[in-house]
């Protein structure tokens, strides 16, 4: 039996005497799609900070591939790429600037990456404004660089923190459809959603 790409154990985060995240126990899969589904505040976004290595649990840990997050989180983060809730984008770039800057932090070749932000920008609808500067952009197509970045990097894990809230239904089919290209790259992914659908 494979063992799980994601595993957390007893995973607790707790901030004062508000426990977040209490002694989460989870497995996912290899080329699994798993949605942490639940109210605002129910610790998803917490869970997905802890797994990325921006938090650190309080209690338990959570392996990323074969790395435990707590002991090796640079090893892990190597495996992750993530589209934050809340995207930060520099406000006086373009697309093809920050998916250039993040091909290129992630070490995809120069020979490899015009061809590749080509295909993403072309994949996200945001080919005819990759030039433009992203403070023009709505929160949804901003939303779209942050998905966009996840694409160019093609990680093993991708972990997207509520994909669709604050986008038209036109915009939520362009990012399904995202998702989607990630799960045909043979990604595992992990969402956070207070939608069912």
């Amino acid at each position: 039996m494979p063992k799980p790409i994601i595993r957390t154990v007893n995973l607790t985060k707790k901030f004062g005497n508000l426990t977040a995240v209490d002694h989460l126990n989870l497995k996912i899969e290899e080329g699994e799609i798993l949605g942490l589904l639940g109210p605002n505040g129910a610790g998803k976004t917490t869970t997905l900070l802890m797994l990325t290595t921006v938090l650190r649990p309080t209690e338990g840990t959570a392996f990323v591939g074969p790395y435990d997050v707590t002991q090796k989180p640079d090893k892990a983060r190597t495996l992750i790429g993530m589209a934050f809730q809340d995207p930060k984008v520099l406000w006086v770039s373009t697309p093809w600037d920050i998916l250039n800057w993040h091909a290129k932090v992630c070490g995809i070749p120069s020979n490899e990456r015009e061809k590749r932000l080509r295909w993403v920008l072309e994949e996200v609808g945001l080919w005819n404004k990759r030039r433009k500067s992203v403070h023009t952009f709505s929160g949804g197509m901003r939303k779209r660089i942050e998905v966009a970045k996840i694409l160019v990097q093609r990680p093993k894990i991708a972990i997207i923190d509520e994909p669709t809230t604050q986008i038209d239904i036109v915009g939520k089919h362009r990012i399904w459809n995202m998702i989607r290209s990630l799960r045909d790259e043979r990604s595992t992914i992990l969402l956070a959603t207070t939608l069912k659908n």
